[in-house]
């Protein structure tokens, strides 16, 4: 209870609760939950944890968290950190508009980064700016030792420790810029360099598309561009909540693929303004939504010159065709590799099937056999899994985003490259220079602006016909120029 009194004492304005783990607490928990809820003005904005970090919390209207941990875990940060103490004790956040208090132990090495043993940079709610404040614990132990019976009022006049210092002091103390935290003001709206860039992916690192980004994002952060973090194989049940914990983490930039969340990633970033999001998605910018921009793969360049080698490559023109879903960030290489084997061998039939995963390899190369079973002797890799298939059965494959050429030599002619390097580095440059909005970036994927690219031919180079060669280097050159412009189609491919 004098716990909660000092606090009270200190940050009036937040009206604090105490909330304990263990058991004898239920009544007064149950109490300060009820409190920690209302929105209203009697409402909490603050709660201090005893002997937990908060687990649980899902409160998008708290100000500032305290953790009290006598087991000394609290090394690692759920918000962003005012002040930190060095007895292994006590910890100060302020949470912002919303605290990332759903965090898991197991994830915080990946999620988290270690907090520091000393205050950090960032504007301190004025709580943070009182003298002892990183002592409270010290202060209970040593009261309750010396004077046991001692009321709470006369504990908040303690002479020792010299607590009851009054708002206006704090104010004062902790300058203009805890004031505007303190309303929850962004002090200004994107951050300096590095940029501190988090990336939520729902798949491995190691998936073709998303191995894209994380290759773009190592590349800014080996420049000094970013500091960069990431979390894979994010559920879309768990998205949001990973979105929020990195936005309380401090990133002005998160980056990923919201095709399975699309509603909930914009409500995310509508809580948090201040922070700019380009995520992967199936539509377009909302200006309701002017922090939140889009992007996606449209490298229908390339993969129409990977289909203009196919056709010439394929002898019995039938070619198998798997993808992950029928969604247009899909169809659209489809439908322009479809559209590239055509003018080459107009009478090639199709097998088209999508596997209903975005990874999900074995399924995708039983998938390929039943094709090559049907009379492919060709395969378009759209997933992993098409092309080790392919292998086994001694036919070939044309690759998806990735060049994989090196594993599969003898297999992989050709691969539509994309390079999200153009899309990352425009975003870098919008954040640092404070322009950053909703935008379509779809366009940084294009050939003309150095996001795609047909891989080069490699041990293939001898075995595809010269006069497709120079058709594939003159298309390259008529897409670049803008003399020639693929039709960008996101229907659904169809068998034939």
């Amino acid at each position: 209870m004098r716990l909660g009194v000092l606090y009270a004492m200190l940050a009036s304005d937040l009206k604090p609760v105490v909330v304990h783990s263990g058991p004898g607490h239920v009544t007064a928990n149950r109490e300060a939950m009820a409190k920690l809820f209302d929105r209203g003005s009697k409402g909490s904005r603050m709660v201090v944890c005893v002997d937990m970090l908060g687990e649980g919390f899902d409160l998008p209207y708290l100000k500032i968290a305290a953790l009290h941990d006598n087991h000394k875990t609290c090394g690692r940060s759920v918000g962003t950190p005012t002040v930190a103490s060095n007895d292994g004790h006590h910890t100060a956040l302020t949470v912002g508009s919303r605290p990332a208090f759903t965090i898991e132990r197991p994830l915080w090495s990946r999620v988290l980064l270690p907090l520091p043993e000393s205050a950090v940079n960032f504007p301190p709610h004025p709580i943070a700016a009182t003298p002892n404040f990183t002592y409270i614990d010290q202060v209970v132990k040593k009261t309750r030792s010396k004077t046991r019976n001692q009321s709470e009022g006369n504990l908040m006049h303690s002479n020792s420790f010299n607590l009851a210092i009054s708002r206006r002091t704090l104010i004062k103390a902790a300058g203009a810029s805890a004031v505007v935290a303190a309303a929850g003001l962004p002090g200004r709206l994107f951050a300096a360099d590095p940029i501190k860039v988090a990336a939520i992916y729902t798949v491995p690192v190691e998936q073709q598309w998303v191995s894209r980004i994380h290759k773009a994002a190592n590349a800014a952060k080996e420049r000094g561009d970013i500091e960069y973090v990431y979390s894979e194989n994010t559920a879309n049940n768990d998205y949001e909540r990973v979105m929020r914990e990195y936005c309380e983490a401090g990133h002005k930039l998160i980056l990923g693929e919201v095709f399975g969340v699309e509603d909930a990633a914009r409500a995310v970033a509508k809580d948090y303004p201040d922070v700019a999001f380009l995520m992967g998605s199936s539509f377009k910018p909302d200006a309701a939504v002017p922090n939140f921009s889009v992007f996606d793969n449209y490298i229908q360049d390339a993969s129409y010159l990977s289909g203009l080698v196919a056709g010439a490559m394929t002898k019995s023109k039938n070619i198998g065709m798997v993808g992950g879903y029928p969604i247009p960030e899909v169809n659209r290489l489809m439908n322009a590799f479809m559209t590239g084997v055509k003018e080459v061998a107009p009478d090639t039939k199709f097998q088209v099937a999508f596997i209903g995963s975005w990874f999900d390899p074995p399924k995708a190369k039983e998938t390929a056999f039943a094709q090559i079973d049907g009379g492919a002797d060709l395969l378009y890799a759209e997933r992993f899994g098409v092309s080790d298939a392919a292998k086994e059965k001694k036919i070939l494959a044309i690759g998806n985003v990735i060049d994989t050429q090196a594993d599969y030599p003898d297999t992989v002619v050709a691969s539509a490259l994309w390079h999200f390097e153009p899309t990352l580095d425009k975003a870098i440059a919008e954040v640092k220079a404070g322009t950053f909005k909703a935008d379509d970036y779809g366009v940084y994927s294009f050939m003309k602006n150095g996001g795609c690219s047909l891989a080069p031919l490699g041990t293939f180079d001898s075995k595809v016909p010269d006069d497709i060669k120079a058709k594939v280097a003159e298309k390259e050159k008529m897409i670049k120029d803008g003399s020639f412009t693929v039709e960008i189609n996101d229907a659904e491919p169809k068998s034939s």
